[in-house]
């Protein structure tokens, strides 16, 4: 027998090196038990990275069986859209209503139309300068969305002189969209 020896042989060695020196000895069979825990935790662990990965394949796979349902398109008609007619007095005294009615004075005003050839609507733009302080500007800003449903808020910049001031001094850019058979 072969592994008698060996076993032999090793015992021999390791009670030799208890005897001698005990503290080398223990710091190699801890060694030898952290690197054998070590060991058996890696295979472990790369056991269970394996099943993963053949779930993933496995699910992988499952979804590229799987038919892919297409979502068709559907286009919106200028009818679907229900826009007013156009009525560039009506957007004005609107406009102004508002600010009478937030309380918020308006410093320039200015209004220019998009006749957009390739669009089946017509686009009104509204620039507006205004002083105000953040809750009242943003008031003045949902009032306008109540009162024109087809209108959008394009864009806002404000600025204000110094860090401690209340008020902000805004430009405000409205779009309104309207039927391009109401214009006149």
């Amino acid at each position: 027998m072969m592994a008698s020896p060996i076993f032999s042989f090793c015992s021999f060695h390791a009670a030799r090196l208890w005897r001698t020196q005990p503290r080398v000895f223990s710091a190699v069979a801890a060694s030898l038990v952290v690197v054998l825990l070590s060991a058996f935790v890696f295979f472990q662990q790369w056991q269970q990275a394996d099943a993963a990965m053949s779930k993933l394949q496995q699910l992988a796979s499952e979804v590229r069986r799987k038919p892919v349902a297409v979502v068709s398109e559907k286009k919106v008609s200028v009818a679907a859209l229900d826009l007013p007619s156009f009525s560039s007095a009506e957007l004005v005294d609107t406009i102004n209503q508002v600010a009478l009615d937030t309380g918020i004075p308006v410093n320039e005003v200015s209004y220019r139309l998009d006749e957009g050839a390739n669009f089946p609507y017509l686009r009104y733009r509204v620039t507006l300068t205004i002083t105000a302080k953040y809750p009242l500007m943003r008031g003045f800003i949902d009032q306008v969305a109540t009162s024109l449903p087809h209108s959008a808020l394009d864009e806002v910049t404000c600025a204000r002189n110094d860090i401690q001031a209340a008020m902000l001094n805004c430009d405000l850019s409205f779009s309104a969209f309207f039927r391009k058979d109401g214009h006149g």
